[in-house]
C-alpha cells in the first residue's frame, strides 16, 4: 500500500474522534484503528477529489450505515471520521469532485 499513516494522526484520530469509532464500530485500540483505515485505503468504495484542492482526496468506506471517511493529502492520511448518509450528500453536492 503505498499511503502513509503517521503515528501522531493515528493518535490525532483515536483522541478526536475515537468514541464515535469505539461507539458505533467497537473500535478502540491504536492497532485496530490502523487495521480498519488500511483495509479502507486497500479497497474503498469511492475515491472522490476535494473541489478546493486537487492534492486532497477522500476514500470512503460503508461500513454499518455509515461512511467512513478518510482524508489524504498527497499519500498521506490527514484524519479520519465517519459521516451519516445525509453529510455524505451534502459534502458530495457541495466539496467533492
Amino acid at each position: 500500500m503505498g499511503y502513509v499513516i503517521p503515528e501522531d494522526v493515528l493518535r490525532h484520530i483515536a483522541r478526536r474522534h475515537g468514541r464515535d469509532f469505539r461507539r458505533m464500530l467497537g473500535v478502540g485500540r491504536l492497532d485496530l484503528l490502523r487495521e480498519l483505515l488500511e483495509g479502507a485505503l486497500a479497497g474503498p468504495d469511492e475515491v472522490r477529489l476535494d473541489a478546493h484542492n486537487p492534492s486532497v482526496r477522500y476514500f470512503l468506506k460503508r461500513v454499518d450505515g455509515l461512511w467512513l471517511t478518510i482524508v489524504l493529502l498527497n499519500d498521506e492520511v490527514r484524519t479520519a471520521y465517519l459521516i451519516s448518509s445525509r453529510t455524505y450528500r451534502r459534502l458530495a453536492a457541495r466539496r467533492w469532485m
